[in-house]
């Protein structure tokens, strides 16, 4: 049995729903390591590619 392609059944199942939960949590999670005085350099790169894809 092949791995379950998780991005493509979300997209089926799911539709843009989960990929804006996703990318809500992504943003909140930024916003939490901004506040601690990390640089989120990573996450804001990887951010900026989610937001800009589209589906």
């Amino acid at each position: 049995m092949m791995p379950l392609d998780l991005q493509a059944f979300n997209r089926f199942h799911h539709g843009g729903k989960v990929r804006e939960q996703d990318i809500q949590s992504l943003r909140e999670s930024l916003a939490d390591g901004l506040r601690a005085g990390r640089r989120m350099t990573a996450l804001k790169k990887l951010l900026e590619r989610t937001v800009t894809r589209t589906v």
